[in-house]
């Protein structure tokens, strides 16, 4: 009996000194990984602050501006106007009953350019009298106001982080595809050189979401500027431009004013900055709580079960954090030069290599690292869609003045283009042939 009773003491004491041992171990090599990947993510947001990328709200945050130069102002008016009046920057209210009258009177299921035309001239009488209403007038009247404004800025909270609500982005949208819809009733209408006009106002006005440093934003920029290219290149051969109207959208169109591998790489840096960044320096100061956390895993209980175990994670959330920098960096540096001289093998077009490349411990990182190996491919397009639309319009410059297109392209340049674009999908000139009074245009899908 003693020696059964010694035997359990003994056992018990070993156990628990090897448990204490445990303890021991792993708090000694948890310090010390504390404290290594901890330097290690300080030398990273140093290198990266030396470098000159933003590190902080205030890095990415756009310049304050001056109601005079603010086209927000403006803005902030035409959405109460297009919406049922409950439109803010918390809600993007629903679109008025004559918009979406408009919208059902001018498109289709096809969506076609034919179809489009001939949707708005069978409904022309109805159109023209929607948009001959008050509100429509004050519309277009505040886009021209905001179009004379060089900036836009709403003062968004971005220290919000994921919670950040940008509701006028789909108005933004909306705008173009109005502004659109007023310029093909214009051309309609026989009043051609009014539609080009509505259609610079509307470029103008779409240069102003390039200044968001959000990825959202970027992508409302592609969209606006592909619908007004879209219209350019349906309309430019059939109804003709003004020699001036034409200068003016090609200067418009110019690569350095609308920078779409520029602000997306912006985009990129407040995605990191806004998203990530916010993320990760929440949970490293122990400020992220249960809500936030569930909003993160996209699981209303995850915070319930998790939230205990972010204390014991946070030396791998330093290492994961690392991790995280490194990807988006990559995205990065893929703008730093030309669509066509990019790897297509690199790891940053596969999802699934990118998630098997990463750590097991990442486990924030592959939850809120997004996906963007499309969008450089997105971005060149664009870029090399642009720079064909403006040689579009140098051609119709050209036989302005000279009664036929020319012979090369190259005759273009210097006067109507600084010189000749090339496609940033290939790296090579746009190919052009002239022929039966027209012209076609290679390198992309535009034939005229």
């Amino acid at each position: 009996m003693k020696l059964n009773k010694f035997f359990f003491k003994k056992f018990f004491l070993v156990c628990g000194c090897l448990f204490l041992a445990l303890i021991a171990i792993f708090a000694i090599a948890y310090t010390v990984l504390n404290i290594k990947w901890g330097r290690d993510l300080r030398c990273e947001l140093d290198k990266l602050k030396a470098s000159g990328v933003p590190m902080t709200i205030r890095d990415i945050a756009p310049p304050s501006l001056p109601p005079a130069k603010n086209a927000s102002v403006e803005y902030q008016q035409i959405f109460s106007l297009m919406t049922d009046g409950t439109s803010s920057m918390n809600n993007s209210g629903g679109n008025s009953m004559d918009l979406k009258e408009l919208y059902t009177l001018s498109h289709s299921k096809k969506e076609t350019v034919d179809d489009f035309e001939n949707q708005c001239s069978a409904n022309a009488v109805r159109i023209r009298e929607i948009l001959g209403k008050d509100s429509f007038r004050q519309i277009f009247e505040l886009c021209q106001k905001a179009a004379a404004k060089p900036g836009m800025n709403f003062n968004l909270p971005y220290e919000d982080g994921p919670s950040l609500l940008m509701p006028h982005l789909s108005s933004l949208r909306e705008i173009s595809r109005l502004i659109c819809l007023k310029a093909e009733m214009e051309m309609l209408e026989g009043q051609r050189d009014k539609a080009w006009e509505t259609i610079l106002t509307g470029l103008k006005l779409s240069l102003h979401s390039k200044t968001e440093p959000l990825l959202i934003s970027q992508l409302i920029y592609y969209a606006c500027s592909n619908i007004y290219l879209d219209f350019i290149s349906q309309n430019l051969s059939r109804y003709g431009i003004r020699q001036d109207q034409a200068e003016k959208i090609v200067s418009e169109l110019a690569p350095e004013r609308t920078a779409y591998a520029q602000s997306m790489k912006k985009a990129i840096d407040g995605e990191s900055v806004c998203f990530g960044g916010w993320v990760f320096e929440r949970i490293l100061s122990g400020s992220l709580s249960s809500s936030e956390f569930c909003m993160i895993a996209g699981n209303k209980f995850a915070g319930s079960y998790f939230m205990p175990l972010l204390f014991l994670y946070r030396p791998f959330a330093k290492k994961d954090y690392q991790e995280y920098l490194k990807i988006m960096g990559g995205y990065r540096a893929e703008y730093n030069q030309p669509y066509y001289r990019t790897s297509a093998d690199s790891m940053l077009n596969d999802d699934e290599m990118l998630l098997n490349h990463l750590p097991k411990y990442c486990i924030l990182t592959r939850m809120i690292a997004p996906s963007l190996h499309g969008l450089r491919l997105k971005t060149a397009k664009i870029e090399t869609r642009s720079q064909e639309i403006r040689i579009l319009l140098a051609l119709e410059e050209y036989k302005n003045l000279n009664g036929a297109y020319p012979e090369k392209l190259a005759l273009l340049a210097p006067k109507f283009l600084p010189e000749i674009p090339v496609s940033d999908l290939t790296g090579l000139p746009f190919g052009y042939s002239k022929g039966n009074g027209g012209y076609e245009i290679s390198g992309s899908a535009s034939e005229r």
